[in-house]
């Protein structure tokens, strides 16, 4: 089984896949990371350099690499993957999709609190981050719901998204 995690940036996509690829005793990946590790550079260093489009170009061709080589996997996205290159649609082809959906306000008060550079956030103040927030969402929220699962990422449970993963890999 693949399970491919998505959702919008900070809602915990590496942590929960983490933990599910513990629980189930699966291979975890994290795209960003795999990206990373690939072309030496971060991503938002990337982003700088070379623009997005080269980025999601690159993203795409490492997510059809990764499910080439990976049939038992658990796969972290970054928060826009499946919203490029029919990636959405390649990742419900090859596996189940888990729609990690977060409030804005949730994402905005994590995103404030990172320490990582997110490359689509340039320095933006609080009030900033959730209008931008909002209208991003309006763009990739239709797209993150064509997930097969959606869990609500405020107060997880990783047994009850077990369950669920489980309950819909067998069909029950």
């Amino acid at each position: 089984m693949r399970l491919f995690i998505v959702g919008f940036m900070g809602a915990g996509k590496t942590t929960i896949g983490r933990r599910l690829a513990k629980k189930l005793k699966y291979k975890f990946i994290d795209l960003d990371e795999l990206f990373e590790d690939k072309f030496h550079f971060s991503i938002a260093n990337f982003f700088d350099r070379f623009g997005e489009d080269k980025f999601r170009e690159f993203e795409h061709q490492i997510l059809k690499q990764t499910i080439t080589e990976h049939d038992d996997l658990i796969l972290s996205t970054g928060g826009g993957t499946p919203c490029f290159y029919d990636n959405m649609d390649i990742m419900n082809e090859n596996g189940l999709t888990l729609y990690i959906r977060m409030h804005e306000h949730s994402l905005k008060h994590r995103l404030l609190r990172s320490r990582r550079r997110r490359p689509v956030l340039p320095g933006l103040k609080e009030d900033e981050m959730e209008v931008f927030i909002n209208k991003l969402m309006e763009f990739r929220e239709p797209i993150y719901r064509q997930a097969k699962l959606t869990v609500k990422g405020e107060d997880l449970d990783i047994d009850e998204i077990v369950s669920l993963i489980q309950t819909e890999v067998s069909g029950i």
